[in-house]
């Protein structure tokens, strides 16, 4: 599970060692947060938005956020990204350059590299999803296991019992597909729609 095997290099991952497990970035999230200056909205938002612990909010000039969203601190989200209509970022978030978070699509502690597309009704969670990756409408990344046990990766404890997808740089996921909890997905992975979808990384 070489970092590589995932993702290129990347200066939004500041402070974070390469050489650590991959899942180890989302333990990171904190501390990346906090190298950017949380507290500041650098674009024109409207006043339907709901900004709920703005004091830990960083918006970049150049960031379009629609009517109707809601944004929760401690997040980032970076220039050049979408946020659309009734979409919900959640603490704990990084939304890469470029980005669209799309209508009804919920993220949560995940960090987004540069270019990812979640257009419509997608929810990520506990997860890390990689450069120009393409989530069709309804894709759904799990996070917790069914019986709420500790996720294993090839029958090690990740210490974590929220974890969601490590999905790799340029991969597509089909409409209404679900991955599974723990499912490390390579660059350039493509999964049809009505996927259902388990790495075989993932123990239960």
């Amino acid at each position: 599970m070489d970092f590589s095997e995932f993702f290129s290099p990347s200066v939004y991952l500041k402070g974070y060692d390469t050489h650590l497990p991959v899942w180890h970035i989302l333990s990171h999230l904190n501390t990346i947060l906090s190298q950017y200056p949380l507290g500041t909205i650098a674009s024109v938002i409207p006043e339907e938005v709901d900004l709920q612990n703005s004091s830990e909010i960083y918006i970049e000039k150049g960031v379009v956020v629609e009517k109707f969203t809601t944004i929760k601190g401690p997040c980032v989200i970076c220039k050049g990204s979408t946020i659309r209509q009734s979409a919900y970022v959640r603490e704990g978030s990084f939304i890469g350059p470029g980005s669209m978070i799309g209508h009804s699509t919920e993220v949560k502690g995940s960090f987004l590299f540069e270019g990812v597309q979640a257009a419509h009704f997608a929810y990520i969670g506990d997860s890390i999803v990689g450069k120009n990756a393409l989530l069709g409408a309804g894709v759904v990344f799990a996070n917790v296991r069914l019986d709420k046990k500790e996720i294993h990766l090839e029958g090690k404890p990740t210490g974590r019992k929220k974890l969601g997808a490590i999905l790799g740089d340029f991969s597509q996921i089909g409409c209404n597909s679900v991955i599974n909890p723990g499912s490390f997905l390579k660059k350039h992975s493509k999964f049809p729609p009505l996927s259902c979808i388990k790495s075989s990384y993932a123990s239960y």
